[in-house]
């Protein structure tokens, strides 16, 4: 199963050509399998997506995704996430998020993981099959404003 890693860096100024210089360095090592650029700035993300696709072993790929944002950006970011979910999982909903999340690898499903979250925490969504059924009803092609509710507990 691939492995992740989310950066989101926030700065005065972002500027993609000087983080793409930085990140070519990264192109020699031939652990790195990927490297990627995305524009963003003109949609609701409103930034620069780098991805970089590192082979740690044959069989363990780690993707790290990384956000270049604006200090002055408004809208959801991960960042304020932590502390709310922190302190909204317990060791049962971990455990259903963390097996959504492996069979939906294992069936080559890519979803955006705020999702999993929101349908285990707000919904007590247990199994694939029902988060799979729940997402039909969502909208994923828009940021979503979620934060778990605070009775998850």
């Amino acid at each position: 199963m691939d492995q992740e890693i989310d950066i989101e860096t926030f700065c005065v100024r972002p500027n993609a050509a000087e983080a793409m210089s930085i990140l070519s360095d990264l192109t020699s090592n031939p652990k790195v399998l990927e490297l990627k650029y995305r524009n963003y700035l003109e949609t609701p993300f409103n930034g620069y997506y780098f991805k970089i696709q590192y082979e740690q072993m044959p069989s363990e790929i780690w993707n790290i995704d990384m956000w270049l944002i604006s200090e002055t950006r408004n809208g959801p970011l991960s960042r304020d996430l932590v502390s709310i979910m922190n302190d909204s999982l317990t060791i049962e909903s971990r455990k259903y998020i963390l097996n959504i999340k492996e069979e939906l690898f294992k069936k080559s499903l890519v979803l955006p993981s705020i999702y999993v979250y929101r349908a285990v925490l707000d919904h007590a969504i247990q199994c694939t099959e029902d988060f799979l059924n729940w997402m039909e009803q969502q909208d994923v092609d828009n940021q979503t404003n979620w934060r778990p509710s605070k009775n998850n507990k």
